[in-house]
């Protein structure tokens, strides 16, 4: 029996649909760009803003002004100095930002949460070769962003020969992988239905990975996948209802610092971005969004440790 939350199951429907959607109507480029840019504004940094409030949930500091004040404090620090390792260190930076990118990924995908330090091994692993398999089946559209993240290290004619050659590869060491943990982890204490679902969950967010052009298949994972389902976690973590009252009471906490992080973001890409060149605009919002992501994580993580418990 596939047993999964409300969200994930409805998440993957609307997946499904706009697959059929995307496949009966040959929908322009541009206007899956202005969807990837919406989703990316309405809830993919969004859903990063609350990270005050769950530090203040967790921590339960006596002293507000002195908490707020050195919050804030580390969060710029963590951000400045991911910024400096991206200036002077992209190739670094980068294989530091997939990495920190596949834990994420994968902590909100996995759904077993049994054995703590090996749980963070497994879905690391699985978030891993879902970015790698994500770019690869795309490589036409990432390749020319990967050029541009790292001038210095391949260039965009090779970043598509590797992506060619490791499309299929990576889809595979992807099922093998849902296989060996189908096989493997029930036999060592795992909830064997958690783990069914987990596989299933996967191997429907690949089709759909796979089947959407590559702005739209971004926009879902990231900017509907991951996010609401963050959302979802955050807004039981704070306590709202599952209502529309609770949902516009999280929204109505998140739009201040929403509209800090992308005034942000935005003043990144005025002054390192020339504005005719798209590749070159898109590589500065995943740089920015990976500054983010540092200080997001390291506050996001205690939500999923919480919900182990």
């Amino acid at each position: 029996m596939i047993i999964l939350e409300p969200i994930r199951k409805r998440l993957l429907i609307a997946g499904m649909l706009l697959v059929v959607v995307a496949k009966v109507i040959s929908i322009p480029e541009q206007i899956q760009m202005v969807a990837f840019f919406a989703v990316l504004a309405i809830t993919g940094v969004p859903h990063g803003s609350l990270d005050f409030f769950i530090e203040k949930k967790v921590v339960k500091s006596s002293n507000k002004l002195i908490f707020k004040l050195n919050f804030i404090f580390k969060y710029l620090i963590n951000m400045l100095a991911y910024g400096i390792l991206w200036y002077f260190f992209p190739s670094f930076a980068f294989i530091l930002f997939i990495g920190l990118t596949a834990y994420h990924f994968g902590e909100i995908d996995w759904q077993i949460h049994q054995k703590k330090y090996l749980d963070r091994w497994l879905y690391s692993f699985f978030g891993l070769l879902l970015i790698v398999f994500i770019i690869a089946s795309h490589i036409e559209y990432a390749a020319p962003v990967l050029a541009v993240l790292l001038p210095n290290f391949i260039n965009q004619a090779l970043w598509l020969k590797i992506g060619n050659s490791i499309a299929l590869p990576s889809a595979c060491a992807l099922l093998v992988y849902l296989s060996f943990l189908v096989f493997l982890l029930p036999k060592v204490g795992y909830n064997q239905k958690k783990v069914y679902s987990f596989a299933f969950q996967s191997v429907m967010l690949i089709v759909v990975i796979y089947l959407l052009p590559f702005y739209l298949s971004f926009a879902f994972y990231f900017g509907c996948w991951h996010s609401l389902i963050s959302f979802n976690l955050i807004r039981n973590q704070l306590e709202f209802g599952n209502t529309y009252e609770g949902w516009l009471e999280l929204i109505k906490k998140a739009v201040p610092y929403t509209v800090l992080a992308w005034t942000g973001i935005v003043l990144f890409i005025i002054f390192t971005s020339r504005f005719h060149d798209k590749d070159l605009i898109i590589s500065n919002i995943f740089i920015g969004i990976s500054i983010l992501t540092l200080p997001h994580l390291q506050v996001f993580t205690k939500i999923v440790n919480i919900k182990k418990q």
